[in-house]
């Protein structure tokens, strides 16, 4: 048990060192959001520790490695440049996504467009670029796609699936 656990944290480790060293700043929140949501489902086990300990770890790693960082990572992990490029795009992208949605009509608005429509629904293309661009947001898109419906149908799963996982004792 106690080598299960220390493989555990080195992966942990190991994972975080690769999705820093990426440089994506997406990738970096999905993986602390998850270890976040481990620390949620632990906290009715005695399991807490594994993930608690990893995030403290990689915590501490992250600040006292910050300086020996390449530049264009510390230039990705700063706020500045995240408002500066506007989310890489995302930004422009999501208030095109929102207008769109405000401009469809009733039933767009409830039942969606139809999966596989943002491209087409949206049409939003950078200049300079030749193709168009998909949400980059799961919510986003299924505000596009499946409407109001659809965005309550995945709430729903989410929230089924953490209550499912809450539940369970051997997670």
């Amino acid at each position: 048990n106690k080598q299960q656990k220390s493989l555990a944290i080195t992966l942990l480790i190991v994972c975080m060192s690769i999705v820093v060293l990426s440089g994506s700043r997406g990738a970096m929140c999905m993986f602390l959001g998850i270890t976040a949501c481990w620390l949620i489902v632990c906290t009715k086990s005695k399991k807490i520790l594994i993930p608690l300990l990893t995030m403290i770890i990689a915590l501490i790693s992250f600040f006292l490695f910050y300086d020996y960082l390449p530049e264009f990572l510390k230039y990705r992990m700063n706020v500045q440049s995240i408002l500066d490029d506007g989310g890489a795009g995302r930004f422009k992208i999501w208030s095109e996504a929102i207008n769109a949605y405000k401009e469809s009509g009733f039933l767009n608005k409830l039942m969606g467009h139809g999966y596989g429509s943002f491209k087409r629904t949206v049409s939003y293309m950078a200049s300079g670029h030749s193709a168009y661009y998909e949400s980059h947001n799961i919510w986003i898109n299924e505000l596009i796609e499946g409407g109001i419906i659809g965005v309550v149908f995945m709430a729903g799963m989410f929230v089924q699936t953490f209550l499912y996982a809450r539940k369970r004792e051997n997670i």
